[in-house]
């Protein structure tokens, strides 16, 4: 998934990088302090596994009225064959 490039987008006061593949935000700074990275990328590679939570990550847990089991949705438990639609 990071091999698959990066976009940056930049606004007034924000600079971000995000994968393409997955539209994992990378990389989020200040454009006046671009050294200071608010999210671990750093860590990137480490995080692009099952489990670790992402800004845009979703958990949803819905049942229908009267039912006792919940159904549980997430983007985070496994992120194999997950594409952006960007």
């Amino acid at each position: 998934m990071i091999d698959g490039g990066e976009t940056t987008l930049n606004s007034s006061e924000l600079s971000v990088t995000v994968l393409k593949y997955s539209g994992t935000v990378a990389r989020l700074s200040r454009r006046q302090t671009e050294t200071i990275d608010y999210t671990p990328g750093d860590r990137l590679k480490e995080r692009s596994a099952d489990t670790f939570y992402h800004l845009g990550d979703l958990d949803l847990r819905i049942r229908a009225a009267g039912a006792q089991d919940w159904t549980d949705f997430d983007s985070v438990s496994s992120r194999a064959g997950q594409r952006c639609c960007c």
